[in-house]
């Protein structure tokens, strides 16, 4: 899952207006961080098949970042974090617990698309329902989720009369990316190290969608009334 995993993002931010976006766009992917920099360290593993329909990911070795009890670890981590960091903000346990489920609702995504490859216990007990080998229903559900989600994030601002526009166009740009992800290339050669660039690739997609959050939504308050 990619754009699908932001619906998390979207639905707290309608539910907690002022936690800042980016926060929320990090935690939905935060486990796929972890994931990218332990593949590139040699500690998880994956490989490419590109005959594989939807996603070229074999998805080898990853107890770390996307087994169930290594995501609850995520989450408390994410709880703990928040509160540290976001303590003074109103409703600071509530908040928390937003960035937490955003972190967890990673796994959930994943189980829906994903071939079994997450680990009920460690990298034991694999599981997966592999939406992706059906790639139309899998790109409906994720494009699907986005749009409900922003529409909902822009309707929650709306009332409390903030700018709607930071989400609407940000589900704009996952939608663009989503499509070049589902119909377009694999980034890098299977034979000749392309886990390297594509994880390269996804990490470089986590900071931009993140970035473009922040622009969006500090433009967003710029036009917003005292």
């Amino acid at each position: 899952m990619l754009a699908g995993h932001y619906t998390a993002a979207f639905v707290a931010k309608g539910l907690e207006p002022k936690l800042p976006f980016w926060v929320l766009l990090v935690a939905v992917q935060a486990v796929d961080i972890g994931w990218a920099l332990l593949v590139m360290a040699g500690i998880e593993r994956v490989t490419l098949d590109p005959s594989l329909p939807s996603n070229p990911l074999v998805l080898e070795y990853m107890p770390y970042t996307h087994s169930l009890p290594a995501t609850l670890v995520w989450c408390l981590a994410a709880y703990a974090i928040t509160r540290a960091r976001f303590g003074s903000l109103r409703r600071s346990s509530r908040a928390a617990l937003l960035v937490a489920a955003a972190v967890g609702s990673h796994w959930l995504g994943d189980l829906i698309v994903h071939r079994p490859d997450l680990g009920l216990w460690g990298d034991s007990y694999k599981v997966g329902f592999a939406l992706w080998n059906w790639p139309l229903a899998s790109y409906a559900l994720e494009v699907g989720l986005l749009a409900l989600s922003a529409a909902y994030a822009a309707r929650a601002l709306a009332i409390r009369g903030l700018a709607v526009w930071p989400p609407l166009s940000l589900a704009g740009l996952l939608f663009v990316v989503q499509t070049g992800a589902s119909f377009g290339g694999t980034p890098g050669d299977p034979s000749d190290g392309g886990e390297h660039a594509l994880v390269v690739s996804a990490l470089a997609g986590f900071v931009i969608v993140a970035a473009a959050g922040w622009a969006a939504e500090r433009a967003g308050q710029r036009g917003e009334p005292a």
